[in-house]
């Protein structure tokens, strides 16, 4: 006789105007058939695409084959066939017990499940309509343009911009679809925007203005209920405070090029034999100690370093890259434990700076 094999079929929606989606889930054996749907607030939609699969799956009550069908999903595909995404580890746990006992086939429709595909939708339409960060930032605009000059508005409008951009390389969604109680969570990935991928760097002016502007937006989300008054607080201290150590080392970085700029010199017919044969080449090194006219730096990252006399070196006969002598006023903006994206070369003479990069604080 053969054996019976309920045939699962999934679907999920998202709003890009809206926070969330919903997701929708068949089960059929013969002639019985039960649809589950269900409303997450926060969620991607390859998120929605794995919790419908989870959810029936764990509808069954006894161990039979499966047949799952899920319209095309390299997420879910990519989870089951090769290691698991660091992402929803809460699901992916769910799928592997839900899956105990039961025999598994997987299919890939290209054509979506249409009747699903609605309960989905109207899933997500009747669920509560939850606040986004973009929603509550529109509002937020809107607010000071009654109040605030043009050139205040663009700090703020700088702001915004980073923060969509860290909401799509963080979790591939636009503002309108992160929920505004997340705002906080947003903060990391602006940051990494901000110091590492703005083209051109971002300048003092561009950071002062941070400074002020994104304060003022999570007191303003505070304000308005949409961040509780203690997690705002704290995370407006921790910004200016993050701000602070950006400023002040954007300024010693520029210094820092200016002088580099200056007083680097075209290469010279012999330099080679007055090279040591050691490079640090557009690699991160730490400052580990500041002289009233030196700098000394060091770094053990090898896959930074070359050298043609050994073929390879190791951190500890690496050593210290300096000190290098810098004018009194570009020391005075030097602080211990900053790493400096640079380039740096050792001559018979001592290490002597090529080119200024970046840096973290």
């Amino acid at each position: 006789m053969k054996e019976s094999v309920v045939r699962v079929r999934t679907s999920a929606v998202i709003d890009p105007g809206r926070p969330g989606g919903a997701w929708a889930a068949e089960l059929v054996l013969g002639e019985h058939r039960r649809v589950e749907s269900g409303y997450e607030c926060d969620a991607s939609l390859e998120r929605l695409q794995l919790l419908g699969v989870v959810t029936a799956l764990e509808c069954l009550t006894r161990s039979v084959p499966v047949q799952i069908e899920v319209t095309p999903s390299y997420y879910v595909r990519q989870g089951l066939t090769t290691e698991k995404p660091w992402q929803d580890k809460d699901l992916w746990d769910r799928l592997a017990a839900a899956a105990h006992g039961h025999k598994l086939t997987w299919k890939w429709p290209e054509i979506p499940f249409a009747e699903l595909d609605e309960t989905a939708t109207k899933t997500l339409h009747d669920a509560p309509s939850v606040p986004s960060i973009g929603s509550v930032a529109a509002e937020f605009l809107a607010d000071l343009r009654g109040r605030t000059s043009a050139r205040t508005q663009a700090k703020y409008t700088l702001v915004l911009e980073l923060l969509r951009s860290a909401a799509g390389r963080s979790e591939n969604r636009r503002l309108t679809q992160v929920p505004a109680s997340r705002l906080t969570d947003m903060l990391h990935e602006y940051f990494y925007i901000l110091t590492h991928k703005m083209i051109p760097y971002a300048t003092v002016t561009d950071l002062t203005n941070a400074r002020t502007a994104l304060p003022a937006l999570l007191a303003w989300f505070a304000d308005h209920g949409h961040l509780n008054a203690e997690t705002a607080a704290t995370n407006i201290a921790s910004v200016r405070n993050r701000l602070d150590d950006e400023i002040a080392l954007r300024r010693f970085l520029n210094a820092l090029q200016e002088y580099v700029e200056r007083t680097v010199a075209p290469p010279a017919d012999d330099e080679d034999d007055d090279w040591t044969g050691r490079l640090l080449s557009d690699g991160y090194a730490k400052i580990t100690a500041v002289t009233v006219e030196t700098i000394t730096f060091e770094d053990d990252d090898i896959e930074n370093w070359s050298d043609c006399d050994a073929g390879s070196l190791i951190p500890s006969i690496i050593g210290p890259i300096g000190p290098i002598a810098v004018p009194q006023e570009v020391a005075t903006l030097a602080h211990t434990g900053w790493r400096i994206r640079l380039t740096a070369i050792e001559r018979s003479d001592g290490w002597h700076l090529e080119e200024i990069v970046n840096g973290e604080a």
